[in-house]
């Protein structure tokens, strides 16, 4: 067995000149896999990205045939930006490795999880740095700080993999450079410096980038009523609907959210547990 958190979308996600990067959010809702292996010729049942990701582990562990069932349980609802697929992709790979007796090291998890899609960095301990196209950064930038989230939706889904296909992404990243930067700055600031304030003004920046070249309209009024609400800032999903709402611990709110609430979360170290 073996659980991977998801994500509220991304604290920083864009390109440096060619180099594209995220900033993992990791919060409170998981994916848990279930693994069960036996020796000999047959077939892995269970859904297609874990079995690829299960077949990737017993290849690099060097086992013989086996047969076997994976089931996945999850908190996390797909197409929202939350790390649904990665979470069930790393669950399963460090289930299958488990029912083996071995345990594998996050950046090997990081790697079958990129040879199946691009995938986010919820594997590294901490809020980390990733590369989530190619692997070629993975950096821990800090321990989870003990935030709160209220996880809000946009409507709709987005399917990762078609979004990060579209030829046309460059460009609009190019776009959106100069603002990553500023956010990207902002964010490892308060990060090592625990200030929750700058992470949010960083989240903001990063979230508002991507509705400035992806369009939508519905950041505004998220963004006003947070200020009401005496949020540090918003955080948003780049390839996905979901948006989270960063508040210090122990926060209160009675004003009514003006999207669709899946409810608060609150923020966890990566890893797979």
């Amino acid at each position: 067995m073996a659980a991977a958190p998801g994500t509220c979308g991304e604290l920083v996600q864009g390109w440096l000149g060619e180099q594209p990067f995220l900033i993992t959010f990791p919060v409170d809702r998981f994916a848990r896999a279930v693994v069960e292996l036996e020796a000999g010729p047959g077939e892995l049942a269970g859904p297609p990205k874990a079995r690829r990701a299960v077949a990737r582990v017993l290849e690099l562990l060097q086992e013989g045939p086996c047969r076997g069932r994976i089931r996945i349980r999850s908190g996390l609802p797909p197409g929202k930006g939350m790390a649904s697929s990665t979470a069930d992709v790393v669950a399963a790979a460090q289930a299958a490795a488990r029912a083996l007796g071995r345990e594998l090291p996050p950046g090997l998890l990081a790697r079958i999880a990129l040879e199946v899609e691009p995938s986010d960095g919820l594997m590294l301990p901490g809020i980390a740095l990733f590369d989530h196209r190619g692997g070629r950064v993975m950096r821990v930038l800090a321990e989870a700080p003990p935030w709160q989230v209220l996880l809000l939706d946009r409507g709709g889904t987005v399917d990762t993999e078609r979004f990060n296909a579209s030829p046309e992404l460059p460009r609009r990243e190019a776009r959106r450079e100069g603002a990553v930067r500023e956010a990207l700055a902002l964010v490892e600031r308060g990060l090592a410096s625990g200030r929750g304030d700058l992470v949010g003004r960083g989240a903001t920046i990063s979230a508002q980038a991507q509705e400035e070249v992806l369009g939508g309209g519905e950041l505004g009024p998220v963004l006003e009523w947070a200020r009401e609400a005496g949020a540090w800032g918003v955080s948003a999903a780049h390839s996905g609907t979901v948006l989270g709402v960063i508040f210090p611990p122990g926060r209160r709110v009675k004003l009514a959210p003006p999207l669709a609430c899946l409810g608060w979360a609150r923020c966890v170290g990566g890893g797979v547990r």
